[in-house]
C-alpha cells in the first residue's frame, strides 16, 4: 500500500506465462464505501532503458512512495532472481538497485518486511531451482 493505492506487480497465469504489469486499485470514498474505488493499470518505464524481467513469487515492499521488489522467479524456464528493483510511485519509473556487499541467493515464494524506519529490508524463507520449497 502506497499512499491510497494498492499496487499488484507481476506474478503469472497457469500456462505458466510471467506478467511484468502494473495494476493499482485507488482507493476512494470513506471506509466501507466501495462505490468508488477503481483499478487502473499503469504504465512504467524503465532508468536507463534496461529491461527488467518478468517474474512471479517476488516480494513488493513499500517504503515511502517507493516498492521494492526482491527475487521471484521466470516461470517458463524456472530461472529465480536475487535482485532488487525499485518502482518510484511519483514518477512510475523502474530502477535496479545497486547493492554492495553479499546477497542471498535467488529465490521465490518468499516473505520480506521492511524495519529499522525504512532502513532493512528483511527477507525470510522461498525457495529455488536447487533448493526447492
Amino acid at each position: 500500500v502506497v499512499g491510497d493505492m494498492c499496487l499488484f506487480i507481476g506474478g503469472a497465469d497457469r500456462s505458466p506465462r510471467a506478467f511484468s504489469d502494473v495494476w493499482v486499485l485507488k482507493f476512494g470514498g470513506n471506509d466501507g464505501d466501495f462505490t468508488s474505488w477503481r483499478w487502473i493499470k499503469k504504465t512504467t518505464t524503465v532508468k536507463d532503458g534496461a529491461r527488467l524481467p518478468e517474474r512471479m513469487g517476488a516480494t513488493a515492499t513499500a517504503v515511502g512512495r517507493k516498492v521494492y521488489v526482491f527475487g521471484g522467479q521466470e516461470p517458463t524456464r524456472g530461472v529465480c532472481f536475487n535482485d532488487v528493483v525499485v518502482l518510484d510511485c511519483n514518477t512510475w519509473t523502474w530502477s535496479r538497485l545497486q547493492v554492495a556487499g553479499a546477497s542471498p541467493p535467488p529465490r521465490n515464494s518468499h516473505t520480506a518486511c521492511v524495519t529499522n524506519n525504512g532502513r532493512l529490508l528483511v527477507v525470510y524463507g522461498g525457495g529455488s531451482q536447487e533448493d526447492g520449497p
